[in-house]
């Protein structure tokens, strides 16, 4: 019978094989849930992170790789699973999870492939780093794109914020995130006020963005939802194309 034991943290020569398995950068919001997710230990053969009921990331060694499947089905039954989070390009879980009857949608697209890298200034469009005044403004368009205030001035704080100014108006916001510290991939989120939606000015932001990190040396990735159609086509506008999907695989 299969350990399988909860612990604190995931042990760190595990998540390097996870992460050096992956042929593409993680996904923020999956990393996120990684974070603060629980722990399970698979006996010394591999590690399992689960955010309520749903499987985020799933790990077999290598030379333990052939039991992967009946150690999945032990951690399902185990953990109470109902579903997988799953990256599209992330074949071992994918091979794991389809290994029985599911029903399976696309809740994310991810955007790895840069295929113009090229920003185009335009004179009245400012893009700079938010200063304390700006703060206010962008709460009061906030529709849920920040969890709060908090992180509102802890981006400000970073130096990560940057605003779109139109002659002393603040159009939008955009933010960048290391996905994972030490690592080159930096994620890039925008957020325009209701009233400049549909102008242009979300590709904008995206656009400036990239080719700033791209300056620093950073690789820019980008994800959003599969319902946010608009955000979908301002990433494309931007350069960016959509390679890969986060799946929902439920039982």
């Amino acid at each position: 019978m299969t350990d399988i034991r909860s612990v604190d943290t995931i042990p760190q020569d595990l998540r390097n094989e996870y992460l050096d398995s992956l042929p593409e950068a993680q996904d923020l919001y999956l990393e996120e849930l990684v974070r603060d997710g629980a722990v399970w230990l698979m006996g010394n053969m591999g590690y399992a992170v689960v955010s309520g009921t749903s499987l985020v990331e799933f790990l077999v060694s290598k030379k333990y790789r052939e039991k992967s499947v009946v150690l999945f089905e032990a951690l399902v039954d185990y953990c109470r699973i109902t579903q997988v989070l799953c990256k599209s390009f992330d074949r071992d879980m994918s091979f794991v999870a389809f290994s029985r009857p599911a029903r399976v949608s696309t809740v994310g697209l991810m955007f790895r492939e840069i295929a113009d890298n090229s920003f185009c200034e335009v004179k009245d469009r400012i893009m700079r780093s938010a200063n304390a005044a700006d703060l206010d403004v962008i709460e009061i368009f906030d529709d849920g794109f920040f969890s709060s205030r908090a992180e509102i001035d802890h981006y400000f704080t970073e130096g990560d914020l940057y605003v779109l100014d139109c002659a002393g108006s603040i159009r939008g916001c955009g933010i960048v995130t290391p996905v994972i510290h030490g690592q080159s991939y930096m994620d890039i989120g925008m957020l325009v006020a209701p009233e400049f939606r549909n102008q242009g000015n979300g590709a904008y932001i995206v656009s400036f963005l990239k080719s700033l990190l791209l300056k620093q040396g950073y690789t820019p990735i980008c994800s959003c939802s599969i319902e946010n159609t608009a955000s979908a086509k301002a990433l494309q506008r931007a350069g960016f194309v959509c390679g890969y999907r986060v799946l929902k695989i439920e039982f």
